[in-house]
């Protein structure tokens, strides 16, 4: 079990050049979870989410090519971005997410050895608080610096660890 979901996988072989590739399927993860680990300031979620990640090895690291990911059921997002101004037109998306109840949400992610990630994430949904809740269909490309818990998840393999290391770092935080 795994953010109040399942972690599944075939069997996990290692041989001479370390892990062979897999399969990870991760069945009703909880979002609000997912987004409390990934540390994006901002950013809440509720639903659930099935991902499918191929996990590779390259050169001694582990790296994700073309994972998939969607929602099970429908949810909410709410992302304040800090500006405290967010008028025009260029600032349509930012304020959708303010208070985004999501028809659908899916999308695929890929994490590379340098730990640079890109996820193309599509949401159907609408800010009831925006333009009377009219309907808002876009696709959105993520790409950057996996967050430090998620980077040691793959760098050391040891999610637990990594789970206990952001816990940590939390309380010493507050």
């Amino acid at each position: 079990e795994m953010l109040a979901g399942k972690l599944l996988s075939d069997k996990i072989k290692f041989d001479a050049a370390g892990l062979r590739n897999l399969i990870i399927q991760l069945r009703q993860i909880s979002l609000t979870e997912l987004v409390f680990f990934m540390d994006i300031p901002g950013l809440y979620a509720e639903g659930k989410m099935d991902f499918q990640l191929p996990i590779l090895m390259e050169e001694g690291s582990m790296v994700l090519h073309d994972g998939t990911f969607e929602a099970t059921e429908k949810g909410i997002i709410k992302y304040s971005s800090g500006q405290t101004e967010t008028t025009g037109e260029e600032n349509i998306a930012l304020k959708a997410l303010e208070n985004f109840h999501y028809q659908s949400l899916d999308g695929t992610l890929s994490y590379n050895k340098l730990g640079q990630y890109h996820i193309k994430l599509h949401l159907l949904g609408a800010n009831p608080d925006l333009y009377n809740g009219y309907p808002v269909d876009f696709i959105l490309n993520l790409q950057g610096e996996l967050s430090g818990v998620f980077r040691s998840l793959f760098v050391t393999g040891n999610f637990e660890q990594a789970v206990m290391e952001k816990v940590k770092s939390s309380q010493l935080d507050q």
